[in-house]
């Protein structure tokens, strides 16, 4: 695994568009949309979820599932950035799913509010069990998460191993950058501390994507998830590209 050093930058940009970001949202209410691959279902809260569902161009069987799991504060069904990432996807023969979270994007729910990570698995896995998987039977399935999706893939796979045949991480929230913790939705700094006890019971195949200039996921912590975990194949990619970007998105 290759590390490249750049000078630590504090995340005070990163806090204030938090910040802003949730006073704006404030009495936001969502509406499912309606579209081609898109859908929902209704958790065990009594919360409806919207849900997308991406099929490759092709008429062959798909290679695997991937399912996406978005940062805080965003969305997945209607994002360009996951958009792009499925288009890739799909055009070399994977299918790709995804859900937004209570509260996120086109879902029901209080505007960025999280019950806990555990909530989240519990979601993302009757999306799997109830749309995601019926559509592509039988298919290997991959998580693909994103800053605190890249946590609640992982405290998927610790729940349910079984489920699945990869992880691919980018940024994941495992541990974040000291400025930033205080101010982080209480959900994620626990099921940040719950995934790390837990971590050396990780035996599925990893790979893990750092910013090593990242405002909000400390790089350090990519690194020690990867060395702490009990997977057999795993990998890191740091790369030196500063970016900013919103709290877990």
């Amino acid at each position: 695994m290759a590390a490249t050093s750049t000078p630590s930058r504090p995340g005070y940009l990163s806090l204030a568009r938090l910040l802003i970001s949730r006073a704006l949202s404030l009495g936001e209410e969502a509406a499912l949309e309606e579209g081609e691959g898109l859908s929902s279902i209704t958790n065990a809260r009594g919360c409806r979820l919207q849900t997308r569902i991406w099929k490759p161009p092709s008429s062959s069987p798909p290679r695997a599932l991937v399912i996406f799991c978005h940062g805080y504060g965003t969305s997945c069904t209607s994002n360009r950035a996951w958009a792009r990432v499925a288009e890739l996807l799909t055009s070399a023969g994977f299918a790709c799913a995804g859900l937004d979270y209570m509260g996120h994007g086109s879902s029901e729910g209080r505007r960025n509010r999280l019950e806990s990570v555990d909530a989240l698995v519990d979601d993302v896995l009757q999306f799997l069990s109830e749309v995601a998987a019926p559509a592509f039977p039988p298919l290997p399935v991959f998580l693909r998460g994103q800053s605190l999706g890249g946590l609640v893939a992982l405290a998927a796979v610790l729940r349910s191993p079984e489920l699945f045949s990869g992880l691919a991480l980018g940024a994941p929230a495992y541990e974040l950058r000291w400025l930033l913790s205080p101010f982080a939705p209480r959900a994620i700094t626990a099921g940040g501390e719950a995934v790390r006890s837990q971590i050396q019971r990780l035996q599925t195949p990893l790979a893990v994507f750092q910013g090593v200039g990242d405002t909000t996921c400390d790089a350090a912590g990519a690194r020690h998830l990867v060395t702490s975990c009990g997977s057999e194949t795993k990998a890191l990619y740091l790369y030196s590209l500063y970016i900013l970007h919103d709290l877990l998105s």
